[in-house]
């Protein structure tokens, strides 16, 4: 069990599934194990199979809250399914007529985290959609800080006025969002939704706000192929639009310097951080790496006052500036936290550092080890990865090349344009 549960937490999901089976052939139907394999199987997409074995746990062990608290988040898994038939599926579904002319284009909502991936999401994909469509960008909080009011227009939402989105296509940005009564009153052509956090119950809130009679069926998007295959549900893909004009690579690296800087950048939450953080940047600073933190302030009091860890709090210097800081971008969160996407690691691939990343995670799909970044299950993997490109100015470059170019591909002008032509159906 000991095993196989390090295996589940070092995102080794196939050997954990092997232990645990072997466990359960041995022993019988242990509901720890039975528990466990129901996680295992879930993030593996075999949503029937992760059904069974948590009824059968429960079913063993009825009292445990554990078991319980993991009952309610599959069964929201598995319930996203009855949602099925007010899903659009892209396969067999037609839209609505297109009435000509412009499109409308309502984005809703930024709601108002300076560090939050979908704010900048929801931002950069007004951007691009501009030259094609009226793009209306929303927000609920009436005290968004400047840096998402000072170049764009953003308007709120007031019931009690009459004031929300209506008409053309509603892009819900956002699975953690909430819809007013005023949706219930408004009319859209296409309603569309992005399932970006792994959060199956909070989901399936928002499904039931907006799959309503009367309503159009809900195209869904996802923020990784992963995200789609847990769920059950028709929709697509859609990578987190980056400006690679703005996240570009900076001054040439130092190729002859013996100096070589580590980071990594998140918000100041402790999700963001795996319970071995502290430890493994404290073993990076003894190898003689500088370590540049921000969004850090969890781990703090781990890292022992280190002298080549230097702490910044979340926002202190623009994202761009950080990342050109570094040599090398590493990044694992807490097993409790599996990105949907990790916006901020292709931010670091479109800047042209190599990255070093936990392998659970939306990222990984892009990811191709040992070409344009690094995939990695244990910390101890990662130390040696690390020390390679250390070791390897020419190296680092080649990683950073290719990791830049796919980002390019993806998220460029040129590259995202097939994801900006589905707004426009």
């Amino acid at each position: 069990m000991h095993r196989a549960l390090q295996h589940q937490l070092d995102a080794e999901y196939r050997d954990a599934r092997r232990l645990y089976s072997e466990e359960i052939a041995e022993r019988g139907k242990n509901p720890d194990a039975l528990n466990m394999l129901a996680l295992v199987e879930w993030h593996l997409g075999n949503l029937d199979r992760a059904e069974q074995l948590i009824t059968d746990a429960v079913r063993l062990a009825p009292g445990v809250p554990a078991i319980r608290a993991n009952q309610n988040l599959l069964t929201c898994a598995f319930g996203l399914r009855k949602f099925k038939h007010a899903i659009f599926d892209p396969h067999s579904d037609v839209h609505p007529v297109d009435p000509g002319g412009r499109h409308l284009i309502h984005v809703c909502e930024i709601a108002g985290d300076p560090s939050g991936g979908t704010e900048h999401r929801a931002i950069e994909l007004s951007h691009r959609l501009r030259a094609a469509a009226d793009v209306v960008l929303w927000t609920q909080n009436p005290n968004l800080p400047p840096i998402f009011t000072s170049r764009n227009q953003v308007r709120v939402i007031d019931e009690s006025r009459g004031i929300y989105p209506q008409g053309g296509t509603l892009f819900v940005c956002g699975s953690y969002i909430r819809m007013g009564a005023w949706f219930r009153q408004a009319s859209f052509r296409r309603v569309i939704v992005l399932y970006n956090v792994v959060d199956p119950i909070g989901f399936s809130t928002l499904l039931e706000q907006v799959c309503l009679p009367g309503k159009p069926k809900v195209e869904l998007l996802f923020a990784s192929a992963w995200m789609k295959n847990v769920t059950g549900l028709p929709g697509s893909f859609e990578p987190s639009p980056i400006d690679t004009d703005l996240f570009g690579p900076g001054v040439p690296a130092r190729v002859e310097s013996a100096r070589f800087v580590i980071g990594r950048l998140s918000r100041d939450d402790p999700v963001k951080f795996h319970p071995g953080a502290a430890g493994f940047f404290r073993a990076l600073a003894s190898q003689g790496c500088e370590v540049r933190l921000m969004g850090a302030t969890p781990i703090m009091p781990g890292l022992g006052g280190a002298r080549q860890i230097e702490v910044l709090p979340q926002n202190t210097v623009p994202a761009v500036d950080f990342l050109r800081s570094l040599d090398c971008f590493t990044y694992r969160t807490h097993p409790s936290w599996t990105e949907a996407w990790g916006r901020v690691v292709t931010e670091a691939m479109s800047v042209g550092i190599p990255v070093v990343a936990h392998a659970d995670g939306g990222y990984a799909q892009i990811v191709r080890h040992g070409e344009n970044g690094f995939l990695f299950h244990r910390d101890s993997q990662a130390l040696e990865l690390i020390a390679q490109l250390r070791r390897s100015p020419s190296l680092r470059k080649a990683i950073g090349t290719n990791a830049r170019q796919t980002i390019v591909d993806l998220c460029g002008t040129n590259g995202f344009e097939q994801f900006a032509r589905f707004y426009l159906q």
